[in-house]
């Protein structure tokens, strides 16, 4: 076997998390929404966020939703091609969370990066594309 990227990583949000998780991944992230329609039609029980490059988040609404206390998951990371201060300062601005800066080490090198929590308390690392 010799794996090659991650396919997709899949979120519970709670049930009535739907607007806030388009505002945080579309608005914000400028992530596509798949598959959107077929939810809101109760044809599926997730929808999915896309990154340009192919990469998706499925996104599942759930009763049963607990916030992360990041004792299993302490983030994730998306590569972006924006300036890392430039994020920061449109987080902040947009009410997000932001809890850290730095410059780590990931599958591309090192890159400036900045950490904001999600509406739902998912820290993600928005890693500066090289």
């Amino acid at each position: 076997m010799r794996p090659e990227k991650i396919d997709h990583v899949n979120l519970k949000i709670p049930e009535n998390g739907v607007e806030d998780a388009l505002s945080f991944y579309q608005e914000f992230l400028g992530m596509k929404p798949f598959k959107l329609d077929k939810f809101r039609r109760g044809e599926r029980t997730s929808f999915l966020m896309k990154t340009r490059s192919g990469q998706m988040l499925n996104i599942r609404p759930s009763s049963d939703f607990q916030e992360p206390e990041e004792k299993n998951l302490d983030h994730f990371c998306i590569l972006v091609d924006a300036d890392a201060e430039k994020i920061r300062e449109e987080a902040e601005e947009q009410g997000y969370e932001v809890v850290g800066t730095g410059n780590p080490l990931g599958s591309e090198g090192r890159a400036p990066a900045v950490y904001v929590k999600d509406p739902f308390g998912y820290k993600i690392e928005l890693k500066q594309k090289k």
